[in-house]
């Protein structure tokens, strides 16, 4: 958890700007009746002066980044700086957080407890003699006495209960949109990054940002969906109490009409839940305003214009940005030069083993001892790798298995014996065989199979004869020459075994798979 906190207050420093406090929180009015409460008023004292700590910080931390931008030879210094500053920036907004939390907690109990008349919060409250209308007072609007007396105390309770969970959302999507900024600027820098290293350092950071925004995701989803769905029960709820059927039709054909917004917005979107939010909050402040002017709420009215024209002016547009981590492989086509590139003084390097990613190499042969270069015949570029105690030789380097297929046959050509396709996935390595390759790149032959071995004028030993009596029982074995014809095979795989146990027993022999039908 602390890497993760320091890679994320590292990647904020250097490559985004930060939100203030002041930005991210909604401008606190005191709840009328809780002015004499010294733990509330303390805790609002506290959440100013955290906020000015906050912007202080961000200030510095500004300045500094600044600094690195355009002073190169000390941006190690200032490195070290940020990561510092960011560090308490953190720790600050983690602390906003927790006051805001005791907060709201302490203005909602207060509420809810004084909800059946009585307190400071009903001053004036109750229906107007003038005009049978409701008293206005507070421009929050459902904290006024028309919701309370036109819902049940349970429902009323919800309703104040998502009411003060609105603000929580916004707050979310905030750092939501600031992250995005971090990871689109971290997928720029990848791109021209130099180095395995510093690829390694941004694709950290891109991780840590992606995982952190996925958690905003996915707290807008659970917490505006509760804000959503109350508020829509609540207030259809009073329109249907009140008889207002031509407003609930209009509301109802809004909803619809919002599903399918949302359903567009979230194509191609990095969060759909916030991608959504917009069109849904813009549908639940038409409610609120329809509502106010049915309670003739014009303080309430104008509070609501306001933070829907605050809404409207953030950017909620957030296309999804997937950043391929980008590994430093090297791929290299195999080549062949006279004189050779590998000599006494340039000597067969060792292999790179990659530990991420996928390579696919061709396996030139494994011997028990280091071999002179000439057996690579001009091949470049090769590695040697110990494996099981033997030297392993491998060319090139290739992206796709049909490269390094291609790459095989090119070797056979060029008159190397069994080179085999060889891939290694995030450090593990698979051998392949013809047969492997053949049903990967889908260009397995249907057909009848045989074997050509050309001895060199030795006999075919016994045990050759029994292990392909095994893997083919009637296999017939007929000789002309120095060379011996097996077969025949219903399958390749039958066929390539076979090879393989000669290879193995028969040193030197020379072995085909041919089809013959």
């Amino acid at each position: 958890m602390y890497r993760r906190i320091v890679i994320y207050a590292a990647v904020a420093a250097v490559f985004a700007g930060s939100l203030t406090g002041r930005e991210v929180m909604q401008e606190r009015a005191p709840v009328p009746g809780l002015e004499a409460d010294s733990v509330y008023t303390s805790l609002l004292l506290q959440e100013e002066q955290l906020s000015r700590q906050e912007d202080s910080l961000n200030a510095r931390v500004a300045e500094i980044r600044g600094l690195f931008r355009t002073d190169p030879d000390n941006r190690e210094r200032y490195s070290e700086n940020i990561i510092r500053l960011e560090g308490e920036l953190f720790n600050t907004r983690n602390l906003i957080g927790i006051v805001a939390g005791k907060i709201n907690t302490i203005e909602q109990e207060y509420i809810i407890k004084n909800l059946s008349g009585g307190s400071d919060l009903r001053q004036g409250g109750g229906r107007t003699e003038r005009d049978g209308g409701y008293a206005e007072r507070s421009a929050n609007l459902v904290m006024n006495p028309f919701f309370e007396e036109n819902l049940q105390p349970e429902d009323y309770r919800m309703l104040v209960e998502a009411q003060g969970m609105e603000a929580g959302v916004l707050e979310h999507i905030r750092t939501f949109a600031s992250n995005y900024e971090s990871i689109r600027r971290i997928a720029l820098e990848n791109e021209t990054v130099e180095t395995p290293e510093a690829a390694d350092s941004l694709f950290s950071a891109y991780e840590t940002l992606t995982g952190l925004n996925e958690m905003l995701s996915e707290r807008v989803n659970e917490e505006f969906g509760y804000v959503y769905d109350n508020k829509l029960y609540c207030y259809n709820y009073i329109l249907d109490k009140l008889g207002r059927r031509n407003q609930l039709a209009l509301f109802e054909q809004k909803i619809t009409e919002t599903r399918e917004q949302c359903l567009t917005a979230a194509e191609g979107a990095q969060s759909e839940p916030v991608a959504a939010y917009p069109h849904r909050k813009t549908l639940l402040e038409e409610y609120e305003e329809t509502l106010a002017r049915i309670a003739g709420y014009d303080r309430a009215l104008d509070s609501l214009r306001k933070a829907r024209t605050a809404v409207t002016a953030i950017n909620f547009n957030f296309p999804e940005l997937v950043m391929e981590e980008k590994l430093f492989l090297d791929y290299a086509d195999i080549e062949f030069h006279n004189p050779a590139k590998y000599n006494q003084r340039n000597p067969v390097p060792e292999l790179t083993i990659h530990p991420k990613g996928e390579i696919y190499r061709v396996l030139l042969g494994s011997f028990q001892r280091a071999q002179p270069v000439s057996i690579l015949r001009g091949a470049y570029p090769v590695g040697v790798a110990r494996e099981n105690g033997n030297y392993a030789y491998y060319a090139g380097g290739f992206r796709t298995l049909g490269e390094a297929a291609d790459a095989v046959a090119e070797l056979k050509k060029k008159g190397f014996r069994d080179p085999k396709a060889a891939r290694w996935e995030n450090g593990r390595l698979t051998v392949l065989s013809q047969a492997e390759v053949d049903r990967a790149l889908g260009t397995v032959q249907d057909g009848v199979f045989r074997l050509s071995v050309d001895t060199g004028g030795r006999p075919l030993p016994d045990i050759i004869r029994e292990i392909a009596e095994d893997i083919n029982p009637g296999a017939e074995i007929s000789r002309s020459g120095d060379l011996y014809i097996i077969g025949t095979f219903d399958s390749r795989d039958d066929a390539e075994e076979l090879a393989g146990e000669i290879e193995d027993i028969l040193a030197g022999a020379e072995v085909k798979i041919e089809a013959v039908g």
